[in-house]
């Protein structure tokens, strides 16, 4: 995001949106924000902290709708009002324009899609991605190989990794490379559970559908893709497959 986005966004904020619809509007997209319930309210933090909370779970549809109501109180002011009003409307007009313009280009991919033969592409997308989460990261894979923590060597939040519990699920070297992986520094548990077939990564109050297993990102066609609608089902049954899954130990398949 550009660096004067948080400034614009608080300035837009304050000209349109009273403190108390602002509340009101987070409690109803289920967005808990410190500002909302601040005893010293200010535009600013407000801006700032929902700047930072973007990639989580329901703040890109508050802003949104926050954004839409800002936009008809401007469009108001801008044709039913006083010259001097307008003038201000108007310049206010520039702001908000700008604040749609920096969240398109800066917003969050929801889908990838590549072909078959972007190996590096592919991983370095899915590192960008995962180089989001700011909460620990939940990867339902069936198959994991060497190839698997590259994909996670951008995140720095806890990683668990869920993969199937037949004998071709672990290629050779995992094992030994998840130990270098941990002693860089890395917090990842994995576990393992039958009957896995779907795949999955699960993060900020996100989840996408994999196509294809990270090991092989960009050796074969690669896509991912944002659920939505039924986001929290779909989080809620890969964590009961976590908490039922058996825990996995790589020191004891190393020699």
């Amino acid at each position: 995001m550009q660096p004067d986005f948080i400034p614009k966004l608080s300035v837009v904020l304050d000209g349109y949106l009273s403190q108390a619809e602002f509340r009101d509007l987070a409690t109803v997209y289920s967005v808990p924000l410190d500002c909302a319930s601040a005893s010293h309210f200010n535009w600013l933090a407000a801006a700032k902290e929902i700047t930072e909370c973007l990639p989580q779970g329901n703040t890109r549809s508050l802003l949104d709708a926050v954004l839409e109501l800002v936009e008809d109180r401007n469009d108001d002011g801008v044709f039913n009002t006083r010259y001097e009003t307008q003038v201000y409307h108007q310049r206010m007009t520039v702001k908000i324009r700008t604040v749609r313009e920096c969240l398109k280009s800066g917003a969050s991919r929801n889908e990838i899609a590549l072909p078959a033969g972007r190996v590096f592409s592919a991983p370095s997308m899915l590192r960008e991605l995962l180089g989001e989460a700011t909460r620990p990261i939940l990867v339902v894979d069936p198959y994991v190989g060497r190839r698997t923590l590259d994909t996670l060597r951008s995140t720095s939040t806890p990683i668990r990794l869920l993969t199937a519990a037949n004998a071709r699920a672990i290629e050779a070297g995992f094992s030994a490379a998840c130990i270098l992986f941990r002693n860089e520094g890395f917090d990842i548990e994995v576990r393992r559970a039958n009957h896995l077939h779907d795949r999955h990564l699960a993060f900020n109050g996100r989840c996408w559908l994999v196509g294809g297993s990270l090991k092989d990102a960009g050796e074969a066609m690669f896509n991912a893709t944002e659920i939505m609608d039924t986001r929290d089902a779909a989080v809620r049954l890969l964590e009961e497959r976590w908490a039922q899954a058996t825990p996995y130990d790589p020191r004891d398949d190393v020699q």
